[in-house]
């Protein structure tokens, strides 16, 4: 039972992985203008609809303890198929704006998978934050909670996506 699980899960989060790479515009997060909406991107509109199915199917055919294992399981396997992708791309600072409501949406479905995959999309927020952030401010932004125990590579290479990253990198390498 738990491989059957396991590979459902697999191919739950590998769905996630090629719908976004397929779906997930570079344009989505370097917009030419600053015109844009403040709601999530349609690639994670799709991918919160579908996840939301998934948790309910999970959630009506387990029971006890381990669903709240296959749940979490999910999470944990679903944060890192977001952090992974969010990596692909280079971010302005309106498309950062569409990073965060992305993020929004991804923390705002994935609830029911435990504290866990709460507090990591929580993290990941936080470092979306960083593409927003004023150069000089970035050293202050990384000193806060939900940062200051990450890996300093961790920071970096997320600083290194912003689109501003090599005209002000005095700046950056600070952190």
């Amino acid at each position: 039972m738990n491989t059957g699980l396991d590979r459902s899960l697999n191919a739950i989060t590998t769905w996630v992985k090629l719908y976004l790479q397929a779906e997930q515009k570079k344009c989505d997060f370097k917009p030419e203008t600053d015109d844009f909406d403040t709601v999530a991107s349609p690639a994670c509109k799709q991918v919160s609809q579908y996840i939301t199915g998934v948790i309910k199917e999970i959630s009506k055919n387990l029971d006890g303890s381990r669903v709240n294992q296959v749940l979490q399981d999910l999470g944990v396997k679903l944060h890192k198929v977001v952090y992974d992708h969010m990596l692909q791309f280079q971010y302005n600072t309106a498309g950062a704006m569409v990073a965060i409501c992305d993020l929004n949406e991804y923390r705002s479905f994935t609830k029911p998978l435990g504290p866990v995959t709460a507090e990591l999309f929580e993290t990941l927020h936080a470092l979306c934050n960083l593409l927003l952030v004023k150069p000089e401010n970035l050293q202050q932004v990384c000193s806060e909670d939900s940062l200051v125990k990450l890996d300093k590579s961790t920071l970096q290479n997320f600083i290194q996506l912003r689109s501003d990253f090599k005209s002000q990198k005095q700046h950056f390498f600070k952190v």
